[in-house]
C-alpha cells in the first residue's frame, strides 16, 4: 500500500529504500520479463497472447516479441529490427481486428507493417515504407477497421499527420500529408468506430475533433476539416475514443506543460461541435492543495514528467468499465468509470524501484533512479483476470486483479 497520499512517492520513501519494494492495491505480480535487466522503453502493443513493446534506438535491440500464454513465466520470442521497429518511440501499436502490428520510426523515416494475426510469436514483415522526409516519427494509431494507420511527427519532426491506405499491408500507400492549423503539433489520436472522426492530441493543451470522412471514403484529394477544439488540461498527449452505457466518450490524456500536472479528462461526445467536460482521472497528488509535494518530488528525480499521465486504455472500446492509465512515478491506476460523471479508483501497482538499473529506455538518459516510470498503454484481459504493463525500469510485467476488483460481473 502507499505510504503518502493518492499517487505520491515520499522523498522519505526513497531515501529509505522503502521505494524498492513497491506500491500495489487490488493488483499483484505473477510474471514478469524485464528484458534482462534492460526494462522497456514507451510503448507496448499486443495481439492474442502476446505482447510488443520498444526500446531506446542506441541499444540497437529494436522492439521485443514475448510469449505471455503461461501468465508466470513470459518469454522473449524474437526482436524486430526493421527501420521503424529499431525505435517506434509512442506510435507502436497493433489492430487486433486485421491481425497487425505497425509504427513509424523515430529517427528512421519508416512506416513498418507486420502480420501478427498468423502465428502473434512470429510477427511477419508485410513492408517497410519510406515516409516524409520532414516526419519523423513520434506517435501514431490505426482506425478501428484497420485501414488506414495515422502517424505523428510531433517534436521529432514538423508536427504533421502522415495518412496511410493499409488494405493492402504489402503497399502501404500515402493519402494525406496534414499540417494542423495555428501552429498546432500533432500527437497521439483516435477514431470513431466507423472512422469518419478522428481524435487529435495537439500540443500544446488541446484537442481537435475532425472531419476524416475525406479518408475513410478513400475521396480523391482527401482533406481533414476541424469541428471544434477543446482547450485541455495540460499538454496534449493522446486520445480514446469509447462508449460508456452505449453513449460516446473521449478520454483526453495530458502529459502535462509548464506548472500545471498532466491528467486525462472524459469528454461527452453527445455533440462533435461542442463536447462536454464531465470528469477527470487524477490523484491526490495532482490537486492545487498538493501542488508544493508535486515540484518538491521532481526535485533530484529522474522524472521531469513527475506524476504526470501518460498512455490511458479502456477495457472495451465498445463498453467501457474500466480504465488503466500510466502515472510515470504514480505507477499504473486503475477507475471505475462505469459512472463517467464519477469516476473512482479501484486498484493500483507501482513497480519497486531499481535505482543504478541500466536500462533500454529514457528514463535518467538509460540509468533508473529510487522509482520506477509507467508510461506505456496497459492490456486488460477479462478472461485471465489481468492486466499486462510495461514499465520503463521493470520491463513487461503480468499483474493479476485481486479481491475481485475486476471484472465485473
Amino acid at each position: 500500500m502507499e505510504t503518502d497520499i493518492q499517487g505520491r512517492v515520499p522523498q522519505e520513501d526513497r531515501v529509505s529504500g522503502r521505494s524498492m519494494f513497491g506500491y500495489n492495491c487490488n493488483l499483484e505480480l505473477v510474471g514478469q520479463f524485464d528484458n534482462y535487466g534492460q526494462g522497456a522503453s514507451w510503448q507496448m502493443a499486443w495481439q492474442d497472447d502476446c505482447a510488443y513493446f520498444d526500446t531506446n534506438q542506441a541499444t540497437g535491440a529494436g522492439t521485443m516479441v514475448i510469449d505471455g500464454s503461461d501468465s508466470t513465466a513470459p518469454v522473449l520470442a524474437g526482436q524486430l529490427t526493421t527501420p521503424a521497429m529499431l525505435y517506434p518511440h509512442e506510435s507502436l501499436t497493433a489492430n487486433e481486428r486485421r491481425g497487425l502490428l505497425a509504427g513509424v520510426g523515430f529517427a528512421n523515416n519508416a512506416l513498418d507493417v507486420y502480420d501478427v494475426k498468423s502465428d502473434c510469436r512470429k510477427p511477419q514483415l508485410m513492408s517497410s515504407t519510406a515516409i516524409y522526409a520532414t516526419a519523423r516519427g513520434h506517435e501514431g494509431g490505426f482506425s478501428r477497421d484497420g485501414l488506414t494507420f495515422y502517424g505523428t511527427a510531433n517534436s521529432t519532426g514538423d508536427g504533421s499527420v502522415q495518412v496511410y491506405d493499409i488494405s493492402d499491408p504489402t503497399a502501404p500507400e500515402g493519402l494525406l500529408y496534414w499540417l494542423p492549423p495555428e501552429g498546432g503539433l500533432a500527437h497521439g489520436l483516435s477514431t470513431s468506430e466507423d472512422g469518419t472522426r478522428g481524435y487529435f492530441a495537439l500540443s500544446p493543451q488541446r484537442f481537435a475533433v475532425v472531419d476524416l470522412s475525406d479518408v475513410q471514403s478513400r475521396k480523391a484529394n482527401p482533406q481533414i476539416r476541424i469541428i471544434s477544439t477543446v482547450l485541455a488540461y495540460g499538454g496534449g498527449q493522446h486520445t480514446r475514443s469509447l462508449r460508456i452505457g452505449g453513449a460516446p466518450f473521449v478520454l483526453a490524456v495530458d502529459e502535462g506543460v509548464g506548472p500545471r500536472p498532466g491528467i486525462a479528462a472524459l469528454f461527452d461526445m453527445s455533440d462533435d461541435a461542442n463536447p462536454k467536460l464531465v470528469s477527470r482521472l487524477m490523484l491526490e497528488v495532482h490537486t492545487d492543495d498538493n501542488a508544493l509535494r508535486y515540484w518538491s518530488d521532481n526535485l533530484g528525480s529522474n522524472s521531469t514528467f513527475g506524476y504526470n499521465t501518460h498512455y490511458c486504455t479502456e477495457d472495451d472500446a465498445t463498453n467501457t468499465t474500466a480504465i488503466a492509465c500510466s502515472f510515470f512515478m504514480s505507477g499504473i491506476r486503475v477507475f471505475d468509470v462505469r459512472d463517467p460523471y464519477h469516476p473512482r479508483e479501484i486498484a493500483y501497482y507501482n513497480p519497486p524501484a531499481r535505482p543504478g538499473a541500466r536500462v533500454a529506455s529514457s528514463v535518467g538518459n538509460g540509468q533508473c533512479g529510487n522509482v520506477d516510470w509507467a508510461t506505456a498503454n496497459s492490456r486488460f484481459r477479462a478472461d485471465r483476470g489481468e492486466l499486462w504493463i510495461s514499465t520503463q525500469c521493470n520491463g513487461f510485467q503480468i499483474l493479476k486483479f485481486t479481491n475481485d476488483a475486476w471484472p465485473f460481473f
